[in-house]
């Protein structure tokens, strides 16, 4: 945990208002409880059934711009996992490639982080990288094609060792698990490079609702990701299948950003998944156990007709009055002269 010291000496703290005031606050800047209960409750196989790749539509004003792919790969041998994503749109005017590539603990510190953003106008990188004994160095380097000018921008966060930070990646992780441990509002620090500030950011469970591909209506989990920044409050909501699968990114307002064009093969918690056991098939007649129980069986079924018939002697009389008449009669029609002979016995 770190404070700030010197106001021109940026730490690991997070900047607040008072209601009806113009004073500002600066305050630790930590991981809430929430979040470390939700550690705490993580399970192993938990974090391997995130290890899945998938593509949705990007959209704008309910039209299809381009596309979004995001992976996620585990390297538990060594203490890693790697998210990597890729957009792109192409509606012409508005051509952009975005790419991702952060790599956070087993334990879901942040490691490294680079983005990069390719427009019409310009190409910027952004890169997040822990030095050991130093801390976590943001550096941003934003090319202008029309100007053949770059801008550069640095921030440094004195930290002694990798921190749970809610970045483009991490989030990645975080949003596919939580709809696996429950219910809760995380809270995490954000590097915003831009203004220089280090404020919180959150996820939060918005419970269960129902989203609708295709035909198909399905239950889903929802989160809201709120990000404060210098230009005010950032948020969207994210509506995901029970394996962390996304099915929907809009904003709060409704407005549709992603969604996936098919319902995907859904990944299952090996201690979810029902024992198969493999179908081996039985031949009675060599099995002396089951002969000797048909046989009991048979014996019963036999006496049990036998007694039935003893009962009701009128059901054998029935029986040899119809087939005379059949042989005598010789009909054409069986079913015909069956349905004439027995119509007698109607009322």
């Amino acid at each position: 945990m770190f404070r700030q010291q010197d106001p021109n000496d940026l730490q690991y703290v997070r900047r607040i208002t008072t209601p009806h005031s113009k004073e500002i606050k600066y305050v630790d800047a930590e991981p809430n409880d929430e979040f470390q209960r939700f550690l705490a409750e993580l399970q192993p196989n938990d974090k391997k059934t995130i290890d899945f790749e998938e593509t949705l539509n990007v959209y704008s004003k309910d039209k299809i711009v381009g596309s979004v792919n995001i992976n996620v790969d585990l390297r538990l041998e060594d203490n890693i996992i790697q998210i990597e994503a890729e957009t792109n749109i192409e509606e012409p005017g508005m051509e952009t490639r975005q790419t991702l590539l952060c790599n956070t603990t087993a334990n879901l510190e942040l490691r490294y982080e680079k983005r990069t953003e390719e427009t019409l106008a310009f190409e910027k990188t952004t890169l997040i990288e822990y030095l050991t004994g130093k801390g976590y160095k943001l550096t941003q380097k934003t090319y202008y094609f029309d100007s053949d000018s770059e801008q550069k921008t640095e921030m440094f966060v004195n930290v002694d060792k990798w921190q749970h930070i809610l970045s483009e990646g991490s989030c990645v992780v975080l949003q596919r698990l939580m709809p696996k441990v429950g219910v809760y509002e995380l809270e995490l620090p954000y590097l915003d490079i831009d203004a220089k500030l280090i404020s919180l950011s959150s996820l939060s469970s918005l419970g269960h609702g129902k989203q609708k591909i295709g035909e198909k209506e399905l239950e889903v989990v929802g989160i809201r990701r709120t990000t404060q920044t210098a230009f005010g409050k950032n948020s969207y909501r994210l509506w995901l299948f029970e394996d962390g699968h996304i099915c929907v990114r809009e904003t709060d307002s409704g407005e549709l950003q992603a969604k996936v064009s098919e319902v995907p093969v859904l990944v299952q918690d090996k201690e979810d998944k029902v024992p198969e056991f493999p179908e081996k098939r039985i031949f009675w007649r060599d099995d002396i156990m089951l002969r000797s129980e048909y046989r009991q069986k048979a014996a019963a079924i036999l006496r049990q007709n036998q007694q039935y018939l003893t009962e009701n002697p009128q059901i054998l009389s029935v029986v040899r009055d119809f087939y005379t008449a059949v042989i005598t009669e010789k009909p054409k029609d069986i079913y015909q002269f069956a349905r004439e002979n027995f119509s007698a016995f109607q009322n």
